[in-house]
């Protein structure tokens, strides 16, 4: 006779699963230490994705297998096209220069082939998102002296703040964003941001900020096309919060370990979102059809 979890159905026995980590989890030193009085949100949160992580979740909209990846890497790289426009990569918060090069490294050979096609941008000091925007301006209008016309950007996680603010307050002398793609960008607030905030640009990426509000406020009237991405999984901001207020983005779902444990940050490597990007870039139908609400964090 079969006892405990190996008698329920697999759906039953994940729900089992998370909720006895969320019980383990809120009882916990480590849960009840530092946080204190948030520790059974904190288990709520760490549960939740423990749930999910017996069953990946399929985006009908935008969704590739390891075969189309790997078809689709080949033809790009045999058929290089030029680009409308240069593309600007913006770093994330606290990042080094090493994630803008990288992710500048992958749609280069996927696009035009040139590499000088692509600026990265990375602000590791700013402590706030103003210092970051005042690093990107001075990058660009060095990079662009003299020019006029407009950019591609591509934000990771906070640079699509950046990007946001830069072109809200204060945007570089005589260049403008004709599209901003954003991947895992804390359009409505970080979710870990609601416990830890270390510094002014973490406070600004809360829920609910001033700064939020304020680019809120001025979506509308920006003249940019955004196109927002998202990987299911991400405690780090949450994919819920990876669009403004009323739209939506192009979402997947983790699929190795790796990605499932570190979503928020493997987003910018993840294939699928890269070849979405670069087919754009190359002025193709893109991979990703209609951006929708992701169905959870």
């Amino acid at each position: 006779m079969q006892h405990g979890l190996g008698v329920l159905k697999k759906e039953n026995r994940d729900g089992a699963a998370a909720w006895g980590m969320k019980w383990v989890l809120a009882r916990t030193a480590v849960v009840r230490g530092p946080v204190g009085r948030c520790y059974p949100a904190a288990g709520d949160y760490i549960a939740s994705g423990w749930h999910t992580m017996f069953s990946g979740r399929i985006n009908p909209d935008f969704h590739l297998d390891r075969e189309q990846i790997r078809a689709e890497r080949v033809r790009m790289r045999a058929d290089p096209r030029s680009l409308a426009r240069p593309v600007v990569v913006l770093a994330g918060w606290r990042s080094p220069s090493v994630q803008g090069f990288s992710l500048a490294d992958k749609l280069a050979p996927l696009t035009s082939g040139h590499r000088g096609d692509f600026t990265s941008v990375s602000y590791a000091l700013a402590g706030d998102i103003e210092s970051a925007a005042r690093r990107a301006r001075s990058v660009l209008e060095g990079r662009f002296r003299g020019a006029s016309g407009e950019v591609d950007v591509v934000g990771i996680s906070m640079g699509g703040l950046v990007a946001r603010l830069l072109m809200a307050e204060d945007p570089p002398v005589g260049l403008r964003i004709r599209r901003l793609f954003t991947i895992a960008t804390p359009h409505t607030g970080a979710g870990l941001a609601r416990w830890v905030r270390p510094d002014r640009a973490a406070r600004a990426m809360r829920p609910g900020s001033p700064l939020l509000a304020r680019l809120d406020d001025r979506l509308a009237a920006e003249e940019f096309e955004l196109i927002c991405y998202a990987q299911l999984r991400d405690w780090w901001v949450g994919a819920s919060r990876a669009h403004p207020p009323g739209r939506g983005s192009h979402w997947i779902d983790a699929t190795s370990p790796i990605d499932r444990i570190f979503s928020h940050f493997t987003s910018p490597r993840r294939w699928p979102i890269v070849l979405d990007i670069a087919r754009r870039l190359r002025g193709e139908s893109p991979l990703a059809r209609t951006a929708s609400r992701p169905p959870g964090d």
